[in-house]
């Protein structure tokens, strides 16, 4: 299966939220990053038919997605960022409107929603109206409702947000099972969301896709630069170096993690992680001229 999206452009008040946006995808996970307002939203709904390119085109396997219509639409789950929940819903009225809505009869309704409920910790609260549920309980709801049909391209805007480290580790988990055969666009500013899972990361910049590479690709980027220095000796650091936004301990003591090409004073060599990548190259650096993230080699 492929999923080829081809120079998408969506404006907004003539301003881009997404600027000639190219990429192709097979089975695997591929995790949307960028921080809040770099285009992730907006190129779902692109995908999804919720909204209509200025241009560009989206093809499923060689096939213009306009022209399959439905056909097309049906083989896609959908979670969006903020969902249009029915607070007078009970939670199993709500699947069931939510499988009527994709054409899904109710005797196959009735075979996969008990296992979806499951499979999200919902079914103790199958009963419950979605006015009880709890934010975090509503965000697996919204989840559990883009798996009916058991779709083959999935879309999931922000799905760990609300949720506590357990659930979110669950759907990882979950999701790393689906990968094999389907496609999985998962969109975050949390880098961890995607850490562990992700084949491939497509890092958004203010419209503009940055780079697309595994995320060890993009971490090794950073490797014999990055450093943890006591506190006390920032001030002692080169002109070059740049602080990273997560702190760090060292030897019992606040410390802080820094990039620069060379060793600071009383800096320890350290292992670059995702985070340290992530907000190395989303940061704001004085002097950068363009609305992209400084650093990437898009080559």
């Amino acid at each position: 299966m492929e999923l080829r999206i081809d120079s998408l452009v969506k404006c907004y008040k003539n301003v881009p939220a997404l600027d000639g946006f190219s990429a192709v995808l097979t089975e695997g996970i591929y995790g949307l990053i960028g921080p809040n307002g770099s285009g992730k939203t907006t190129l779902m709904k692109l995908i999804t038919k919720n909204l209509a390119p200025d241009s560009g085109k989206v093809y499923l396997n060689g096939e213009d997605t306009d022209r399959l219509g439905g056909n097309y639409l049906s083989l896609i789950g959908y979670m969006p960022q903020e969902a249009r929940l029915y607070p007078q819903l009970g939670v199993l009225d709500f699947m069931y409107y939510s499988a009527a809505l994709k054409g899904i009869d109710k005797s196959a309704a009735d075979r996969m929603i008990p296992g979806i409920l499951d499979e999200v910790s919902l079914s103790d609260a199958s009963r419950k109206r979605i006015s009880q549920l709890s934010g975090g309980m509503r965000q697996r709801l919204c989840f559990a409702q883009a798996l009916l049909g058991d779709p083959p391209i999935l879309l999931l805007d922000e799905p760990a947000a609300g949720l506590d480290p357990s659930q979110r580790a669950r759907v990882r988990s979950m999701l790393s099972r689906m990968a094999s055969d389907r496609i999985i666009l998962l969109a975050t500013h949390v880098i961890s969301d995607a850490e562990g899972i992700a084949g491939n990361l497509i890092l958004l910049s203010r419209g503009k896709l940055e780079a697309m590479l595994p995320p060890g690709e993009l971490v090794k980027r950073l490797e014999g630069r990055v450093f943890t220095v006591p506190a006390g000796m920032l001030g002692a650091l080169p002109s070059d170096m740049i602080e990273m936004s997560a702190p760090a301990v060292m030897n019992g003591a606040p410390a802080f993690r820094v990039v620069c090409e060379s060793p600071p004073d009383g800096g320890v060599l350290a292992v670059p992680t995702l985070e340290d990548a992530y907000l190395y190259f989303y940061r704001d650096r004085k002097g950068s001229k363009s609305g992209s993230a400084p650093g990437i080699d898009k080559s």
